[in-house]
């Protein structure tokens, strides 16, 4: 998923965290009364014995911020291999759903936990070639792959910026997360949290129902992994919509949290799904790619850095992968060869004429 990482955002989640204060006979020794919780919003550590007894505490969920996930996925892939057999993945696509889990722990007291709603969002990057490596097929087989919801930024040069944070905008976006953070849940039949729901206006329904009917038609047309990404995209679009009402909600441009999501905010959780749709066609390619075709795509986007044109010379210094003039001119004619750019040639003022290829 896609995470803003500024220290503002990542300040003002982190204030959220806040210890509840203890009953005063645990203060004072007694076995019997009730220890004290940490509330948080925040956890690093990616484990689901160590996640266990944090979600037990916290009815809303956490949040997984971490900057490079190759971990996080490699965990499941040893699990994977090993007599638990695969059950670390499973844990995580039911949270996908917040839905109940069961940890069984090897250390620590209880063993057994319940969980009724556990809830981890998991935010964070991995490096195209990395993810490729760990992305298995079992990944593919039982959902995983299709729950994430994936971005891949074009490549853009560094430029130096001593430009910060309006300090206005800074503070409005700590005061949206406090009143997000104060937003209560109901009660279910024993006095437990339970989720709100909140439902659609009719014309926000009536542009969903129009939206889940064109996806469905997409879908159709699609098979493997882009048909699996394509189902969880129509909840997706709803998880959206619902994101964006409660952000206007706390930022005071709507009335109430829980009234209606309406037209805007389902335009914009469809908009966000297609988006992110887009994304998938480009990230589930690359993943399919061999050598060959990752090293012409590879080719394809360095000559597009370079303004679309290259030539021998240039390609030379600019990739190690084409270390003499006969490489780089083997790899510019496959371009040709497969309709993808053309060779041109270009007078020089003063010299003789070049030979350039110009992407298509």
């Amino acid at each position: 998923m896609v995470h803003p990482q500024g220290q503002p955002i990542r300040r003002a989640v982190e204030g959220r965290c806040v210890r509840r204060i203890p009953p005063q006979a645990w203060r004072t020794g007694d076995d019997e009364a009730e220890q004290p919780t940490l509330e948080r919003a925040l956890v690093d550590d990616t484990t689901i014995e160590a996640l266990g007894p944090i979600l037990v505490d916290n009815w809303r969920g956490v949040v997984i911020l971490r900057d490079e996930l190759a971990g996080w996925l490699g965990n499941m892939d040893r699990y994977a291999r090993s007599q638990r057999g695969g059950g670390e993945a499973a844990k995580w696509i039911e949270m996908h759903g917040g839905r109940s889990i069961i940890i069984d722990r090897r250390h620590g007291e209880p063993r057994t936990l319940m969980v009724p709603r556990a809830a981890v969002s998991i935010s964070g990057g991995i490096q195209p070639g990395i993810l490729r490596q760990l992305i298995t097929r079992e990944h593919r087989d039982n959902g995983l792959l299709a729950r994430l919801l994936m971005c891949w930024p074009p490549r853009r040069p560094r430029k130096w910026s001593e430009a910060e944070p309006d300090e206005s905008v800074t503070d409005a976006m700590e005061t949206v997360y406090a009143r997000l953070w104060e937003l209560s849940p109901g009660a279910d039949d024993d006095g437990e949290p339970a989720p709100i729901v909140v439902p659609m206006t009719a014309a926000a329904k009536q542009a969903y129902v129009a939206y889940v009917d064109a996806h469905g038609a997409e879908q159709h047309q699609l098979d493997g992994d882009l048909a699996a990404a394509w189902g969880k995209l129509e909840g997706y679009a709803a998880r959206l919509a619902l994101l964006h009402h409660l952000v206007r909600a706390a930022a005071g441009d709507h009335p109430d949290a829980e009234a209606g999501i309406d037209l805007e905010s389902i335009q914009a959780g469809i908009t966000l799904a297609r988006w992110f749709g887009r994304e998938d066609r480009r990230i589930y390619a690359m993943l399919a790619e061999d050598a060959a075709q990752r090293d012409e795509r590879q080719l394809v986007e360095l000559i597009a850095r370079h303004g679309g044109s290259m030539t021998t010379r240039q390609l030379q210094q600019a990739s190690r992968q084409y270390p003499n003039a006969e490489a780089a001119e083997t790899a510019l004619e496959h371009l040709v060869q497969a309709q993808l750019a053309t060779w041109e040639t270009v007078q020089g003022r003063t010299g003789p004429a070049t030979r350039v290829c110009r992407l298509l």
